[in-house]
């Protein structure tokens, strides 16, 4: 993803330059907040295994990827598609058997 310049503020109206300012750093934030590689979170500590794990990851919309960036046993982590789960909150997850993860969530 490549992010759009941030524009300079037009020097001409010295009574509008502070608005000016402001509308082009909300712009150029928005861009920030908006891509979903960019707004991630790191969840330690989660315990997975053979059933269902809901892991709550807070960003506030549904989840559009995840991945694993620490394991402690040879084990597959997988998304449980099948799971009911509401994705605006939760992430369901499954393993081949029990490992504690670290997880990116975007």
């Amino acid at each position: 993803m490549t992010l759009r310049a941030f524009d300079r503020a037009p020097s001409g109206d010295p009574e509008r330059f502070v608005e000016q300012l402001q509308d082009r750093i909300e712009e150029f934030t928005k861009q920030l907040t908006t891509q979903p590689g960019l707004d991630t979170r790191l969840i330690s500590n989660i315990a997975v295994s053979t059933t269902v794990v809901l892991v709550e990851h807070g960003l506030g919309r549904a989840f559009q990827g995840w991945r694993v960036v620490d394991i402690n046993a040879n084990v597959v982590v997988y998304h449980d598609s099948s799971s009911t789960a509401d994705i605006t909150k939760f992430l369901p997850l499954k393993a081949s058997g029990n490992a504690t993860i670290k997880l990116e969530v975007f």
